[in-house]
């Protein structure tokens, strides 16, 4: 069992930073998911940036959205895969992930929005805001995908704990209870994928 004071003065920090050399970064990593006192102190410490970063942020200008969706425009045309969490994805459809779409306000819903971007019968793909959790379910009939575009959650999947931020995607094995806890002070936002059950 590992313990946060075992760590040098700073480690945890730079790790939270992600400014850790590689074999420091699994150290910790290991340490974050088989001990409750590390993992906590890591949470807090994401915590507390997460609320300086928001604290301490500007506004950015207005002509920066259309600089950014300019680019990813030019980026998307090749269809080079940038972030892919299913067959189907394709880079073109980050600048509407990500950028194209308002963030619903806080008030406007109690735990989860849903934001559906396409549904066609092979693969359904939707915007997810999650305030707090997302109840257990078990997929028969589907397989889901999902890749955090904000925020920080545990995702359980039976009896294995799999802590995800931003830029991380993880896909759903089938007949497997699972169940979402968000973690950041605030909502975590990704996209989820449905894709049917192909029998036969």
């Amino acid at each position: 069992m590992a313990d946060p004071r075992s760590f040098e003065p700073g480690t945890l920090e730079l790790y939270v930073l992600g400014a850790l050399a590689p074999d420091q970064m699994d150290r910790v990593r290991q340490a974050v998911e088989q001990d409750a006192a590390v993992r906590r102190a890591v949470e807090d410490l994401q915590h507390a940036l997460e609320t300086l970063a928001w604290v301490r942020s500007t506004p950015p200008p207005p002509e920066l959205r259309d600089r950014i969706l300019g680019t990813w425009a030019h980026v998307a045309a090749d269809h080079t895969p940038m972030c892919v969490i299913d067959d189907h994805t394709r880079t073109a459809d980050l600048p509407g992930w990500i950028f194209a779409l308002a963030d619903p306000a806080p008030g406007d819903y109690e735990n989860m929005h849903v934001h559906y971007l396409d549904c066609p019968p092979e693969l359904a793909s939707a915007v997810v805001w999650v305030k707090h959790y997302v109840t257990e379910e078990e997929h028969d009939a589907c397989h889901e995908s999902f890749h955090i575009l904000e925020g920080r959650c545990e995702v359980l999947i039976g009896d294995v704990v799999r802590h995800m931020g931003p830029g991380e995607s993880i896909t759903i094995p089938l007949h497997v209870p699972h169940s979402v806890r968000v973690t950041s002070s605030y909502p975590c936002k990704a996209v989820v994928q449905r894709r049917p059950l192909q029998l036969g």
